[in-house]
């Protein structure tokens, strides 16, 4: 492995085109993003972009450290965060733009005082207006990055919504993601959703809803390998 990624290193550095640098940096910061040496990469992919108009790239590169720091340092998580926020809305590319919304409410939610509530549901929400009035993303296009990309924020957004004891619209949120996840067949999520409806219902003292909601997440996970 560490030959390879010196031979990949060299042909990165014989390269002539900045963004072709760019693109080699982040592959090999995002295969490493938990480890430290991540940060050399996608700094030296921000570097090859930094000092032009590529803010788009610029904006990516950003995303990616906020990713490395999540749960490792939420102050470094929070700033670049915000900076690609900053530099996907100087770039007007929808795409980025989502993302680096998705990345600002991570940051906020992951506050480990649980002082950025607020925020982090201003920021998910604008990722998902993004997807659904920009892009016109369909709740049931199978398989597609932008569906994933909407089921999660759903989820999150439902989540925020039950710490912030708003029960209707925490429903609304678990639902839609839900009918995703199902279409998708993505069984971890669609067990995640049912307990988190479980929790709901038990909580509007709704509780043969609760106990079916917990139920069919039980029976999903017993078929599925990875049970978290």
């Amino acid at each position: 492995e560490q030959a390879f990624r010196e031979s990949y290193i060299n042909i990165i550095g014989n390269s002539t085109d900045p963004l072709a640098r760019f693109e080699g940096w982040m592959i090999l910061g995002r295969s490493a993003i938990e480890e430290g040496i991540s940060l050399r990469y996608l700094f030296n992919a921000l570097d090859e972009v930094k000092d032009s108009r590529h803010y788009k790239e610029q904006a990516e590169a950003y995303q990616e450290l906020s990713y490395h720091y999540s749960q490792k340092n939420h102050a470094n998580q929070l700033k670049y965060a915000l900076l690609s926020v900053e530099l996907a809305e100087q770039s007007g590319d929808i795409r980025q733009m989502t993302g680096s919304w998705k990345e600002l409410g991570t940051a906020y939610y992951e506050d480990p005082e649980s002082k950025y509530v607020d925020q982090a549901l201003d920021a998910y929400n604008k990722a998902r207006t993004l997807l659904t009035d920009k892009l016109r993303i369909q709740q049931f296009d199978i398989r597609s990055p932008e569906s994933l990309h909407y089921m999660e924020i759903l989820v999150t957004i439902g989540s925020i919504y039950l710490t912030k004891n708003q029960p209707r619209d925490a429903l609304d949120s678990f639902e839609a993601a839900l009918r995703i996840a199902t279409a998708n067949r993505f069984t971890d999520t669609q067990a995640f959703c049912h307990k988190e409806l479980g929790i709901l219902y038990q909580n509007m003292r709704q509780y043969s809803k609760a106990e079916s909601h917990y139920l069919t997440a039980e029976r999903l996970m017993e078929a599925y390998p990875l049970h978290t």
